[in-house]
């Protein structure tokens, strides 16, 4: 698989991107659309035909599926904190569980966010770069061909872009950031 990351400060530039990923030949699930909360993303998904996920549903879903902690983690608190803080984690926003900070995420180990960046495909650096934009209140767009080229092929109809062309794309959409 081929990857082109963004982040965007802003969801019209996120919706104006996404748009023009469409226009030119990316399918729907070829397009990510991730943001930390419902109000991060709210109208990327009602302007567009692209499925935005919230990481924080994900990350809550994980935890009621498996009756622990997400992605079976079972850390212990340590101590009180305010809901979307950033008092303790050099590496990024901690997690915070209802008002509490559990001590697996910030002693070692990936935060829920950085995690389920990895499941989709990011490596670590790239993860916690996503992750680290997300707490900040970005919104990130992964474009993602299944061919693992850049070479121009057909998804939705005949095209002409390539994942040199959706950084372009981003870039001319207002990206504040290329994750490389």
């Amino acid at each position: 698989m081929s990857k082109t990351i963004a982040v965007f400060d802003n969801q019209e530039n996120a919706v104006k991107a996404v748009q023009a990923l469409r226009s030119g030949g990316f399918a729907p699930d070829e397009i990510k659309v991730l943001g930390r909360d419902r109000d991060s993303i709210r109208f990327i998904e009602s302007d567009t035909d692209v499925h935005a996920d919230e990481l924080q549903d994900i990350k809550e879903a994980r935890r009621n599926d498996s009756g622990a902690y997400p992605l079976d983690r079972t850390g212990f608190v340590v101590g009180a904190a305010p809901f979307g803080g950033n008092t303790i984690s050099s590496g990024g926003a901690p997690f915070f569980a209802g008002g509490y900070v559990l001590a697996d995420d910030v002693i070692g180990g990936d935060t829920p966010f950085e995690s389920i960046f990895k499941e989709l495909g990011l490596s670590e650096s790239l993860a916690e770069k996503a992750r680290d934009a997300v707490a900040e209140g970005g919104i990130v767009l992964i474009a993602d061909r299944e061919d693992g080229s850049d070479n121009v092929y057909e998804a939705d109809g005949p095209s002409q872009d390539t994942l040199a062309g959706a950084e372009a794309i981003f870039r001319s959409n207002g990206a504040t950031t290329i994750l490389t």
